[in-house]
């Protein structure tokens, strides 16, 4: 294994969370997060799968870089907002931020999230 695969790795802990609230039969849900990347989307092999054809089988990811999280929903038609302000492309995501995506076809609200990003330097007991 290079140095660069040892340093993408996790030593397991818990980075951030990304708390979901109920969409159709999706009930609200807390998902922690312990990987640098995370994609979302309706594909059952995502880290966070969303089984519902409003939302893109790719909605997002998330990646993590030197404590840094960055949404890309490049590969998404669902629009997105993050604390009202939206989002083209990708953007970085902070503690509390608000996520919101929508419907491509009639702009009907689809899925709301809230990140919650943890610091990793205070002990764990």
């Amino acid at each position: 294994m290079s140095t660069q695969q040892q340093s993408d790795e996790l030593d397991g802990s818990i980075i951030a969370a990304l708390e979901i609230g109920a969409a159709f039969d999706f009930y609200p849900q807390c998902f922690l997060i312990r990987r640098k990347a995370i994609r979302l989307g309706r594909f059952p092999e995502w880290e966070i799968c969303i089984p519902t054809r409003l939302i893109a089988r790719h909605l997002a990811s998330i990646v993590a870089t030197n404590g840094i999280f960055v949404l890309d929903k490049s590969m998404s038609g669902n629009l997105c907002r993050i604390n009202g302000q939206l989002v083209a492309k990708s953007v970085d995501i902070h503690d509390g931020d608000e996520i919101n995506f929508y419907s491509p076809s009639d702009g009907d609200p689809v899925l709301t999230m809230k990140f919650i990003q943890f610091d990793r330097t205070q002990s764990q007991d």
